[in-house]
């Protein structure tokens, strides 16, 4: 089951990580860098709430610690980000993997902007990428869409693709110390959920 994070205090701090698999060679007599990709790179959240009244933060902590062993989403920030009416994009055609993805279902002439997030939803799960390249859907609403990092989960032909409050799922692999007690607050650092 996946336990889905609310809308957190307007004060809310969120820190995206990237979680790399892949990682750089270096030449054991200077020379340049290599990059040694492989697949499985994703993104981590790290949340800071700081003090929330006491029955908000109660059912926080719960969330937290119910995190560290079941899925947890959590909503990637995009604030100041207005994305208009996309339309219900989804995958079209099976097979695909790599860096770049063929989606119908736009609206015409929507632009897909560098910087945005969107979530892949797969059979396996969903995962999150960020769009490497604006991209203009054509008057069918289809777009091929490159990103960041790679697909590591595989998609379905017509596997939703959510533009609109994007989200990462995952486990709470930093739980922070949360203190309540008598007082009417109760206090969180922060916690960490990463993809995977």
């Amino acid at each position: 089951m996946t336990i889905i994070l609310p809308r957190l205090p307007r004060g809310a701090g969120y820190a995206v990580r990237f979680v790399r698999n892949s990682d750089t060679q270096r030449a054991g007599t200077g020379g340049a860098l290599s990059p040694l990709n492989r697949s499985g790179d994703h993104f981590a959240i790290e949340v800071d709430v700081g003090a929330l009244g006491a029955a908000c933060g109660r059912e926080l902590l719960v969330d937290i610690a119910r995190g560290m062993g079941e899925r947890l989403r959590v909503p990637l920030p995009e604030r100041g980000v207005e994305k208009g009416a996309p339309g219900t994009p989804r995958v079209k055609g099976a097979d695909q993997a790599g860096t770049s993805l063929d989606l119908d279902g736009f609206n015409p002439q929507y632009p897909i902007r560098k910087g945005w997030f969107f979530t892949v939803v797969t059979p396996d799960g969903p995962t999150a990428h960020l769009v490497a390249e604006t991209v203009i859907a054509d008057a069918a609403g289809e777009a091929t869409v490159t990103f960041w990092p790679a697909l590591w989960l595989e998609p379905a032909d017509n596997d939703l693709i959510v533009l609109i409050d994007p989200y990462i799922e995952g486990l709470v692999v930093e739980d922070g110390d949360q203190t309540s007690g008598l007082s009417r607050s109760v206090a969180t650092d922060s916690f960490v959920v990463e993809e995977g």
